[in-house]
């Protein structure tokens, strides 16, 4: 056992899952915890990132709101493996596959490395889940730490990228 907590919240459009996951978000970064957000959803961070500057105040933001794949992005350059990274997307505006794979990429070039401390968080919250492949939240959990906390949120109804048929609670063990 890893000592993870897991958590999924399940609802439909505009009942709050946003709302409970910014506020969880906000509680953690109060008791000093590194929450790493994601999404896949580019317009929603903007809008996350200056809703929770609100709620932050004076406070030290500790967490980080990227979309996936931008995380990615910095994980190539972080630990040495930019190059592959843009191979991988090369040809992304003809081949889809690219932004599929990209978990399973992460997890593959980090595979043979221990993730140092310094780069996992003690949460991570993932909204809009429907929209995300089961690998990617598999490769975002390489860097939680094995007391931390996974929360995330979908709304099976509003899967546009046909991607929820894979989320079940075995898929991501203890969800």
């Amino acid at each position: 056992e890893d000592g993870i907590k897991r958590r999924r919240i399940e609802g439909g459009p505009g009942s709050g899952k946003t709302e409970a996951l910014l506020g969880r978000t906000h509680n953690l970064c109060a008791q000093n915890s590194e929450v790493l957000y994601l999404t896949y959803n580019l317009t929603l961070i903007n809008d996350l990132r200056n809703r929770l500057a609100v709620l932050q105040s004076a406070q030290q933001l500790r967490a980080t709101l990227i979309n996936f794949h931008e995380w990615c992005r910095r994980l190539s350059v972080q630990f040495g493996f930019e190059a592959e990274w843009a191979q991988q997307f090369r040809n992304a505006d003809e081949d889809q596959t690219a932004f599929e794979n990209a978990g399973n990429f992460i997890i593959s070039q980090l595979s043979a490395h221990p993730i140092p401390e310094e780069f996992k968080y003690d949460a991570i919250i993932v909204d809009e889940t429907q929209d995300m492949c089961v690998e990617w939240v598999s490769a975002a959990l390489l860097f939680l730490k094995n007391d931390g906390e996974l929360l995330i949120a979908a709304d099976t109804r509003q899967d546009v990228y046909e991607r929820s048929s894979n989320w079940t609670t075995s898929e991501i063990n203890g969800l």
